[in-house]
């Protein structure tokens, strides 16, 4: 008895599948290196950047003291950025108020942002401070605050923040995390596309809420 022979419609089947096989196993092992490539990238970069960040802070420690041997007093200039978090429901508000913190992208308690430090965002600030606290934070704190709570969004849907998705969206001119806190901090050219690339920031809120508005409302929120 002669056996059956494979149709052509499914021999052709089994071929695309392979075929489609190969090509994903190709893929996978393509991005497995990448992932290599950059976490050795990140590694190096990161060492690179946090080097640089301590070299500025001995040279403004450097800085006062020479003041402080001259009997001067140093003023340094203001931090390149703000963290703004929403510390109020904006249920009721004016619809003034209401549109600066849409402009923000406040739209939950507890909610923060990173702008930009200049005379026109402190005037928005000034106009929402019944609903906001905002204030600056350490190196140290902006690296916590970003490696653990940062989401990017990329094309309107909230993605996990690692170093291909920025290197995506950044087109590979930013590779890794440390690159987004670095030029957050510094200010620099890439300032706005990193602070729009992530998402609000969601907070905690400090153990038995703000009791006592004498303190910063920023040492407060858990982080």
């Amino acid at each position: 008895m002669s056996s059956c022979a494979v149709p052509f419609s499914s021999e052709k089947m089994q071929e695309f599948e392979n075929k489609r096989s190969q090509i994903l196993e190709a893929k996978k092992q393509e991005y497995d290196e990448r992932i290599k490539n950059n976490n050795i990238y990140s590694l190096e970069t990161t060492e690179k950047l946090l080097n640089k960040y301590y070299d500025h802070v001995k040279k403004m420690e450097k800085i006062k003291q020479e003041y402080k041997d001259k009997n001067m007093i140093y003023i340094p200039k203001e931090p390149e950025f703000l963290v703004v978090v929403k510390i109020k429901s904006s249920l009721g508000a004016a619809p003034r108020q209401r549109s600066i913190l849409n402009l923000l992208r406040l739209k939950k308690t507890n909610s923060a942002v990173l702008v930009k430090n200049n005379k026109s965002m402190k005037r928005m600030l000034q106009l929402a401070k019944d609903y906001v606290a905002y204030g600056n934070i350490s190196y140290e704190l902006l690296r916590k605050l970003i490696y653990k709570h940062g989401v990017c969004k990329i094309e309107n849907r909230h993605r996990k923040l690692n170093n291909e998705n920025i290197e995506n969206n950044f087109r590979g001119e930013l590779k890794c995390v440390e690159e987004i806190v670095y030029n957050i901090y510094f200010g620099t050219e890439y300032f706005k596309a990193c602070a729009n690339f992530l998402i609000p920031f969601r907070l905690k809120s400090p153990l038995g809420g703000f009791k006592e508005k004498k303190v910063k409302v920023l040492q407060k929120v858990e982080i």
